[in-house]
């Protein structure tokens, strides 16, 4: 998958989380060619959402700085073309200028480019970045569940998926990690 795939599904979960719904995509190789799927698995998101943003409070409050960075590491970087001057293209007509600049038949300095890390994730209330976070991860749990390579849980807050971990224990081990192992309800992975 790529960014523009997974920032359409944190959208679309957006929406679907209100209806009960998480929806992912695989993409299995078959043969030569690989088979895109949607998968959409019936979630009911309260209770994780509850649960991160009690966490997530507790954390503000206990280890701020830390929660921060972690925090920082939950964006995208995204690259804009800065396109050279009307000026500069004085000698080409009109018709035949591209739209967009070409990178293998120009040369790097005919335009720039800039990069900018957007945050997916606010600092702001933990209700907020806890419904942030279920999006962010919904898409990526949602594969990770129906292929099979989520870790069995035999002791949680609450399960959802049978012995897989739910939404939010995702959340906490895969974003906020050892780190806050202590603040966390203890569950064992198989």
């Amino acid at each position: 998958m790529n960014v523009n795939t997974d920032m359409r599904l944190m959208a679309a979960n957006e929406a679907f989380m209100k209806l009960g719904f998480l929806v992912g995509m695989t993409n299995i190789p078959d043969k030569n060619c690989a088979v895109p799927q949607l998968w959409f698995v019936h979630f009911d998101v309260e209770p994780c959402l509850q649960s991160l943003m009690d966490f997530l409070a507790t954390l503000k409050r206990n280890q701020e700085s830390a929660l921060k960075r972690n925090l920082e590491d939950v964006g995208i970087v995204v690259e804009t073309a800065i396109l050279p001057t009307w000026e500069s293209q004085q000698n080409d007509s009109l018709e035949e200028c591209s739209l967009l600049p070409e990178t293998k038949k120009k040369s790097s300095n005919n335009f720039l480019s800039r990069r900018e890390f957007l945050r997916l994730v606010p600092d702001t209330t933990p209700e907020t970045m806890a419904q942030q976070l279920l999006m962010v991860f919904s898409s990526y749990y949602v594969r990770l569940l129906v292929s099979g390579q989520l870790p069995e849980v035999h002791a949680g807050q609450h399960k959802t998926m049978g012995h897989r971990p739910c939404l939010c224990q995702f959340v906490k081990t895969t974003l906020l990690g050892k780190e806050f192992f202590g603040l966390q309800q203890r569950w064992t992975l198989c």
